[in-house]
């Protein structure tokens, strides 16, 4: 009995491990072409997200686009890369927007809607599928 105890702790946390890593993978950062990085920390991406970093180096305002937050994409990019839940992600916005302390990012229903709205606003940057592929936009790194 322990010894199928013990496979089941196994399966579990093979599972669990196989999600983490799948959510790093199956997440694309990209930005609009006249953003001049190559290359984001996984800090910045999240102070990004959470309207701590609202402009880059270059004085461009940073204009922060995802999916909707019912998008498994989205649930996962927030709890591996912003470390928030969706439920404490929007209530942490919902704070911030009534204290009057910055925008929270704008949400789209497809990957192909956040690519339009990245590559037609300077200093955009955006959440998309991995798989997803459109060259009127750039492909952020992520560096721990």
């Amino acid at each position: 009995m322990r010894v199928g105890k013990v496979h089941l702790i196994a399966a579990i946390l093979a599972v669990t491990t196989l999600s983490q890593a799948t959510a790093q993978e199956s997440v694309k950062i990209i930005v609009n072409t006249e953003v001049e990085v190559s290359s984001l920390s996984q800090a910045d991406l999240a102070r990004i997200y959470l309207g701590k970093k609202t402009f880059w180096e270059s004085g461009s305002r940073i204009s922060p686009s995802l999916l909707h937050e019912k998008s498994q994409l989205t649930k996962l990019f927030l709890e591996e890369s912003v470390r928030k839940t969706v439920r404490q992600y929007r209530a942490y916005w919902k704070r911030r927007l009534f204290s009057g302390q910055g925008t929270a990012p704008k949400t789209f229903a497809s990957s192909k809607q956040v690519a339009n709205y990245v590559a037609d606003n300077p200093g955009a940057i955006g959440v998309v599928d991995a798989s997803f592929a459109d060259n009127r936009v750039k492909v952020v790194d992520l560096s721990n």
